[in-house]
């Protein structure tokens, strides 16, 4: 799972760096970490994605918290500087579970009817 989430970090990094594209891939790099780290699992099921997204979006928020926090005491700027990690956490594990629910969704096997 862990492995998953490092996968899907590096997508949505990776989309972020993108320099004129970054513009659309960027908010949307967590959506699509999440899809191709939802088909990496090695069991798929929607509460492994959904934890995967979580663990992404905790990756990033603690990714953050340093850069907030140098901001925030090297610049004058208001406290509300701190809730950045808590906004980076929120978003990326929101679009990250619903990437990887959808990316598991899609890795298991075809049932017919």
């Amino acid at each position: 799972m862990v492995r998953a989430a490092l996968i899907g970090v590096g997508i949505a990094l990776i989309g972020l760096i993108i320099p004129v594209l970054h513009v659309i891939t960027g908010p949307l790099g967590p959506l699509a970490g999440g899809f191709f780290a939802g088909q990496s699992l090695d069991a798929p099921n929607e509460t492994r994605a959904v934890g995967v997204g979580a663990l992404m979006g905790g990756i990033l928020g603690l990714a953050s918290l340093p850069i907030s926090l140098g901001v925030y005491f090297i610049a004058d700027v208001p406290s509300a500087t701190l809730f950045v990690p808590v906004v980076v956490f929120a978003y990326v594990a929101a679009l990250g579970s619903l990437g990887a629910v959808l990316g598991a969704i899609r890795a298991k096997p075809w049932k017919r009817a």
